[in-house]
């Protein structure tokens, strides 16, 4: 970055020294918080329909907010429960001790396909694979060669066969997901 500076409370203007595709993508999980606020928060401050109930080290319960900002009310309590293995998430869903279970292998979401105890919801994730064909070295120094490679690839087959289909072909380093990717 270049410089980074406040237009007005709302606007904040960033400068790269070089063009940057993915700038939005490595910024939004930024945390804004007040100038005074502490190093550590204990006490997170939000403006949505939940607030912090019960912390615990295995996960943390949302209670509903009476006419959060957009005027509208949670209907229900939520609890998130940090498990971090992929195997015993699914066994939680299939058990129905969970609701949802986020962040699936991809195997573990084609073996759950079908299944009466749920159903898939796929979101675009920010994951982007590439093969990088170096033009320092031969044969890739030929333009030619580097396209006939290109071409060769079927996009479509591979996402089939390594991600049984869930994901879709990019011509960029950018998912389309991604603000990055949207015209302004």
């Amino acid at each position: 970055m270049e410089s980074i500076r406040a237009i007005d409370p709302a606007t904040v203007e960033i400068r790269t020294k070089r063009p940057f595709a993915a700038l939005l993508a490595k910024v939004t999980p930024v945390g804004i918080v007040p100038r005074d606020a502490p190093e550590t928060i204990t006490q997170p401050v939000g403006t949505g329909s939940y607030r912090l109930g019960r912390t615990r080290p295995d996960g943390l319960d949302l209670l509903p907010v009476e006419g959060g900002w957009r005027g509208e009310r949670a209907l229900v309590p939520l609890t998130f429960v940090v498990d971090g293995s992929p195997r015993r998430r699914v066994e939680r869903l299939l058990a129905t001790e969970v609701d949802v279970a986020a962040n699936l292998s991809e195997d573990a979401v084609a073996a759950l396909r079908g299944s009466a105890c749920c159903r898939e919801e796929v979101i675009p994730g920010s994951t982007v694979e590439y093969l990088r064909l170096s033009p320092l070295e031969p044969p890739f120094r030929d333009l030619r060669v580097r396209q006939a490679i290109d071409f060769a690839i079927d996009r479509p087959a591979y996402i089939e066969r390594a991600h049984h289909g869930m994901g879709q072909a990019v011509g960029q380093l950018v998912v389309p997901a991604s603000s990055a990717s949207r015209p302004t």
